[in-house]
């Protein structure tokens, strides 16, 4: 399968911020930055393996894993529900391991140890398959928060499996809470990535039922979301993105063969882990983008891990 521009009524003009440049010829090495495996996102239809081939056989260098991080991930993953379902923004101790103040672990953190490892494992089966057959695979996620207002769907970058195991349920901090944490844990000196070593970006501002976060608080948009069966708003994340100066991304939210290479960016050297992806998308504004495919019809089945929205059938 030959990789080209993808048209559609929603690609922007050109940026010279974020510029296109299709084509199975164009330089810089093409990686897709939302995928999602049948293993663990409850929303996917493909396996691990087979998206690690079905992306081989589509020109692309490499590929994220952004399997769902939610409470209704894990406890499906875990197979019964979960303590502590009040966030931590209201006072609770921080989540896993001993805190950045070196509070002793929260006895609420071990149920989840069984789940986030099943987590992982959509990850580490397309890791494993990828350096069988010459795709890279690097570790992302797609976190939803307890906290449902504003709703939105964040792809993180940069948490390191080691980093999930021993925080298991960030997702309970809430976005302003997680960079607090994020920030703590790095300045309390106990090898945790420093500040800019961990991006988050908005996926989907403006899909339906979604809304755009506080911008002080992201890394950057997802501009140009792929999915077909969903209307991301691509236009209007992308001028959300220029108006806040935020970095700009491109992912084809794979979940189906539908959603096969429908987005991505053109990378200008080959990365091989996510300290170098991270690196990037940080020092690199100009990344180009593929364009997204245009919005289609009716929406995904609603993903069983996530609170409903307005655009879910």
């Amino acid at each position: 399968m030959t990789v080209g521009r993808i048209p559609g009524p929603d690609t922007p003009e050109r940026n010279p911020q974020a510029p296109d440049t299709p084509g199975p010829d164009a330089a810089g090495f093409l990686y897709d930055t939302h995928v999602h495996t049948a293993e663990v996102s409850g929303c996917a239809r493909i396996p691990a393996r087979q998206v690690v081939r079905l992306y081989r056989d589509a020109g692309y260098t490499g590929i994220v894993v952004t399997d769902h991080l939610t409470r209704g991930t894990l406890e499906r993953l875990g197979g019964a529900a979960m303590p502590g379902g009040a966030s931590p923004n209201r006072g609770a101790a921080m989540p896993g391991g001993a805190s950045p103040s070196g509070r002793a672990p929260s006895s609420e953190s071990a149920p989840w140890q069984g789940a986030i490892e099943r987590y992982l494992s959509g990850y580490e089966i397309a890791r494993e398959e990828g350096a069988r057959v010459g795709l890279v695979v690097l570790p992302g996620l797609e976190m939803t928060f307890d906290d449902p207002e504003p709703y939105g769907d964040y792809l993180v970058f940069g948490l390191a499996p080691e980093m999930l195991r021993a925080h298991p349920d960030l997702f309970r901090l809430g976005l302003r809470g997680l960079r607090r944490f994020l920030g703590e844990l790095a300045a309390s000196g106990r090898g945790a990535p420093a500040p800019g070593d961990i991006l988050i970006y908005q996926a989907h501002p403006f899909r339906t039922g979604n809304h755009p976060a506080d911008p002080a608080l992201l890394d950057g948009v997802e501009i140009r979301n792929g999915n077909p069966r969903h209307d991301s708003d691509n236009r209007r994340a992308e001028a959300f993105a220029a108006r806040h100066g935020l970095r700009r991304l491109s992912g084809s939210d794979f979940h189906q063969l539908d959603d096969l290479a429908q987005g991505g960016m053109r990378l200008p050297e080959r990365v091989t882990d996510m300290a170098g992806f991270v690196r990037l998308l940080r020092e690199n504004r100009a990344v180009p983008l593929l364009a997204a495919a245009a919005a289609a019809t009716p929406a995904v089945p609603a993903d069983r891990d996530r609170k409903p929205v307005a655009s879910d059938p």
